[in-house]
Order: C-alpha cells, then sequence, then structure tokens
C-alpha cells in the first residue's frame, strides 16, 4: 500500500490503543500511541502526524480540549473524534471546534478505514492547493518584476486586416 501515513491514537484504554494500532498497522499507516491528551500533545508537538483519533472522554485533556490544542498547534491537522458515550450535542460541539468527523465505539473496521482515508484525501488536496498557492504567487510575483523592469510580455504584430 502507498499510503505511509502517520496517526496519533489519544485513547485512556489500552486494549483500545491496541487494538487501534493491530487495525491501522495492517492498513499500512504508522501509528503513534498516546494514552492521554496531555501525552497527545507531546508527541504533537514532535512533528510527523498526519491525522489524529482522540478518544472523547480521558481523564486530564479530555478529546475536544485536545481538539482545540491540536488545532492551535496545527490549524490544517485533521482530527477524528472517538467515543463510547457520544452525545448529538458532544458530536456537534466537536463538529464546530473542528473535528473531521465523530465516530461511536464500536464501530467497523471499514467505516474506521473509510473515515481516516477521506480525512488523509482532504489534507493531502488542502497541502497540494497551497503548493499550487505558492507556486502561482511566485509566478505572480516574477511577472510583476518583469512587467517593472520592461521585460513584461509584448502584443506581436499589428493589427490588421
Amino acid at each position: 500500500m502507498a499510503e505511509t501515513a502517520t496517526l496519533l491514537v489519544a485513547d485512556d484504554d489500552p486494549a483500545v490503543r491496541q487494538s487501534l494500532e493491530r487495525t491501522l498497522a495492517r492498513e499500512g499507516y504508522t501509528v503513534v500511541l498516546a494514552p492521554d491528551g496531555h501525552a497527545a500533545i507531546d508527541r504533537l508537538r514532535g512533528g510527523g502526524i498526519d491525522l489524529v483519533l482522540s478518544d472523547l472522554r480521558m481523564p486530564g485533556l479530555n478529546g475536544l480540549e485536545l481538539l482545540r490544542e491540536v488545532k492551535t498547534i496545527s490549524p490544517d491537522l485533521d482530527v477524528i473524534m472517538l467515543t463510547a458515550f457520544g452525545t448529538v450535542e458532544e458530536a456537534v460541539r466537536a463538529m464546530k471546534d473542528g473535528a473531521v468527523d465523530f465516530l461511536t465505539k464500536p464501530f467497523q473496521r471499514a467505516q474506521l478505514v473509510r473515515v481516516i482515508r477521506k480525512a488523509l484525501e482532504r489534507r493531502a488536496l488542502i497541502q497540494e492547493n497551497k503548493a499550487l498557492q505558492q507556486r502561482l504567487d511566485a509566478l505572480l510575483a516574477q511577472g510583476a518584476g518583469d512587467q517593472a523592469g520592461g521585460g513584461g510580455l509584448h502584443r506581436r504584430g499589428g493589427g490588421g486586416t
């Protein structure tokens, strides 16, 4: 599989972390584990994370607080919230705060993989868009410099017939 994305999984339940690690590693992802929100922030600050999966209810820094911290540190990084006790209100709050999706445990492996792929595709498109925008800005700046120096584009021919 061509995907080598690094996923950060934050969940206080060791069995859930291990299960997600096995499932996601089989899908070809590199998985970084965090037992709580504070550890997730530490790992995130180390760089190299492409997507965060976070339990909603964790001691200390809960999932919504982690989501807000992630968006402060890396606004373009997507977060998928996971919970066994999700309410509509919590899902709405998470989405308003920037979560890309909200899955209720237990979820199907195929559903999880689909949501992850969609989030990673979105991230790739955003990165490609930014790269293209930078190239366009550089070309426009170069063109403006050419115009100022008299080296701009000129029409050929006289006009005619």
